[in-house]
């Protein structure tokens, strides 16, 4: 039983080691995965050996004559406790893993890098549910340990974490004051140093200060190496090319458009990155690229049922084939007014609705459909718009009560307006 119980711990521990910085539940190095990795190991060797084991990782030996029948039932309760702990956790049900975890540390005789442990996935833990208030207190205490002990390397990477919870609070000024410590540390790895630039990108943009995003979006990309996770490679390359593509520089707005669709596993930037490159293509004339940019983006965002994904490049796809003359336009433009309404959103609404209504007014044959959609966007419009917008959509309307007969137009009035 003892034996299977270091195999599960390693199991976790073997997991975590593969996670990015990002994701991991265990607030650890790698180097100190790899130390706890070994020592299990080691203990799993030494009871197939029928040898004692050492009670903790920390280097001291304990004679068989020391060890307590009591207190080893102690240790190995301890855990399973923190096993069942984790396993909630990993399942999401916080609710349990919080109640274990509390009840560890309350309950339970533990050195201070197992409190601190603990203390981390609770903060995690409190993070994900937006008690944020919780998560601080944690994360804090952690801190206190951290620096006690000089634990440099352990405190950047607390550090992240910590600006990342100051973020999500939009305490943006905290935020950016905490990861500038991870940055200009000199007990930071260079895969950490990747992921704080990014952050304290995003921290700028989020007070728009984009030139200083700009600068350590580029320091973050200088930082990259082998190891550097997918996840932050893709995000690092379309937060820096749509920077670029906002200060009109298309060589590298272009460039790392391209680097963040190449990049591999979940990359969640991927149909951004394709909508975008799509409407440098579309603005440079190059309709044939701009259509396949789009077509891309589009199918990804089907696949995801992302609405507000499908609403974008659907509209820019019907723009494209209304332009070359090709059927399928009318195909995306239902499709775009369809996603407005699901998302319920007035601003997509009216614009789906008037651009709909534009393709029937073409069409003799389809005047009633297109007041249908003038009428639409003119009641969605009184919502959002201003007097001189909304006149816009009532010369359409009043240009189409001259095209029908009367009892036409106020029929459709009667049932739209």
């Amino acid at each position: 039983t003892e034996i299977k119980l270091h195999k599960y711990i390693i199991s976790i521990y073997e997991k975590e080691l593969k996670e990015p910085i990002k994701t991991r539940s265990i607030m650890m190095s790698r180097q100190a995965f790899r130390t706890e990795i070994e020592y299990h190991n080691k203990c799993i060797t030494k009871l197939e050996e029928g040898k004692a084991v050492e009670e903790s990782s920390n280097g001291e030996s304990v004679s068989p004559q020391e060890k307590s029948t009591e207190k080893h039932e102690v240790s190995v309760g301890l855990q399973n406790k923190l096993v069942n702990a984790r396993k909630y956790e990993e399942e999401k049900n916080y609710t349990k893993a919080i109640e274990g975890y509390e009840n560890i540390l309350s309950s339970e005789k533990l050195n201070s890098q197992e409190v601190s442990e603990i203390r981390t996935s609770l903060a995690k833990i409190y993070t994900s549910i937006r008690n944020f208030h919780r998560a601080e207190h944690y994360y804090e205490l952690v801190e206190k340990y951290f620096i006690s002990e000089k634990e440099f390397i352990n405190l950047n990477y607390l550090y992240y974490e910590m600006a990342k919870l100051y973020f999500l609070e939009y305490k943006n000024e905290r935020a950016a004051e905490t990861i500038q410590k991870v940055i200009y540390s000199v007990d930071t790895p260079q895969s950490l140093m990747v992921d704080s630039c990014l952050l304290l990108g995003n921290i700028y943009i989020e007070q728009n200060k984009k030139d200083e995003a700009v600068n350590y979006y580029k320091k973050g990309l200088e930082n990259i190496e082998e190891n550097t996770a997918k996840e932050t490679l893709s995000e690092l390359y379309f937060k820096y090319a749509l920077a670029c593509d906002e200060r009109e520089d298309e060589q590298n707005a272009f460039e790392y458009y391209t680097k963040c669709i190449n990049c591999t596993g979940n990359n969640e930037f991927a149909s951004s990155a394709y909508s975008n490159l799509g409407s440098c293509y579309y603005e440079n004339g190059n309709i044939s690229d701009a259509m396949d940019c789009f077509q891309r983006a589009y199918d990804m965002e089907k696949s995801k049922n992302n609405y507000d994904g499908i609403y974008y490049t659907s509209s820019h796809l019907a723009k494209i084939y209304i332009q070359e003359h090709i059927k399928q336009a009318i195909d995306y433009l239902v499709e775009a007014k369809q996603s407005a309404e699901f998302l319920n959103d007035p601003e997509y609404i009216v614009e789906a609705s008037i651009n709909l209504g534009d393709y029937y007014y073409n069409d003799k044959d389809r005047n009633a459909d297109a007041l249908k959609e003038y009428f639409c966007a003119l009641k969605h419009a009184k919502i959002i718009y201003s007097e001189n917008d909304i006149e816009k959509i009532r010369k359409r309307i009043n240009d189409m009560k001259c095209r029908m007969t009367s009892d036409e137009f106020e029929e459709i009035e009667r049932k739209y307006a």
